[in-house]
């Protein structure tokens, strides 16, 4: 018997999503050498796992970092598609999103002995380094094979199609507010 969390989870993605994905786990990243100079990065959750390895790969080829970080449910959204690149199309920025895939992070420090064992001797064990998911973000933004594309989402540099519950507009539209006004607070604007 499935349980009612799997039972919501299947109708809302459609199979040849599903079959993408797992195609697209056993291809690793493309990378990409070319510097990044002149150019602004403004990336979330950079404290720790890909978006530290992320800042500081971009950081490493002349990239000028803005990193936004926040604890809570307010920025948190996993990779919502909401269609920003009409929005910022005058600003020539380039907006994509990108599954990470499963990487190792400093995270459950605080909790208990048994899931600390288990994510050292689990997780992390079938978990890909960070610096993998920040190299493919890296040839997401500089790289030339792009060609400007935007509003597109990759697992990690291979083009996917949305799922319906990553279309929710209504949370990537708060999601953008939110940033909008954290990068207020730091006397950015768009």
């Amino acid at each position: 018997m499935l349980s009612p969390a799997i039972r919501r989870y299947w109708p809302q993605h459609e199979w040849s999503n599903v079959f993408a994905m797992i195609k697209n786990m056993k291809v690793g990243p493309k990378r990409c050498d070319e510097r990044f100079d002149g150019r602004l990065l403004v990336i979330t959750g950079a404290t720790s796992g890909a978006g530290y390895h992320t800042a500081r790969k971009y950081a490493a080829m002349g990239t000028p970092v803005i990193m936004i970080n926040a604890t809570g449910r307010g920025i948190f959204v996993g990779a919502k598609g909401y269609r920003f690149a009409e929005e910022l199309s005058p600003y020539n920025v380039t907006v994509n999103s990108m599954h990470p895939r499963m990487v190792r992070t400093e995270t459950a420090k605080s909790n208990g002995r048994f899931y600390r064992w288990y994510k050292r001797n689990v997780i992390d064990r079938y978990s890909d380094s960070p610096e993998l998911s920040a190299a493919a973000l890296y040839h997401l933004g500089a790289s030339g094979d792009i060609g400007g594309k935007t509003d597109t989402f990759f697992h990690w540099t291979n083009e996917e199609e949305l799922t319906r519950p990553a279309r929710d507009l209504d949370a990537a539209r708060a999601l953008w507010e939110k940033t909008v006004g954290l990068l207020r607070e730091k006397g950015v604007t768009l």
